[in-house]
């Protein structure tokens, strides 16, 4: 049984989180708190499981790690969000999409029958 469809790999689940992974890495790679930031920042993104990890991600760097500068904190609080919403409602109309299509396929025959 190949379980792809429902639970796909966690590097496909949310590719975006990684890449944010190595823009925000290095002004941690002067601090000690490296190896506790990194771990941590994946353990939300198994936890969040797709688009719920990005809000998680965002309260991790805002409020755990008060020592950014306010613009920076700013800065990533317009990132994750943006990219929040933005695949938030990318999923949704896919899904809507999908939904549709589906209905559309059951009521065919029945119509073609009438």
């Amino acid at each position: 049984r190949e379980s792809h469809g429902r639970n796909p790999p966690p590097l496909l689940l949310a590719p975006h989180v990684y890449m944010v992974l190595v823009l925000v890495a290095p002004p941690y790679s002067r601090r000690r708190n490296l190896p506790l930031s990194l771990p941590l920042l994946l353990l939300l993104h198994r936890v969040g499981r797709g688009r719920f990890s990005l809000l998680l991600c965002f309260l991790f760097f805002f409020f755990l790690f008060p020592c950014f500068s306010l613009l920076l904190r700013f800065f990533l609080c317009f990132f994750f969000f943006f990219f929040f919403f933005f695949f938030f409602f990318k999923y949704v109309v896919v899904f809507f999409e999908f939904r549709d299509a589906s209905d559309k396929m059951h009521l065919q025959p029945s119509i073609l029958a009438g």
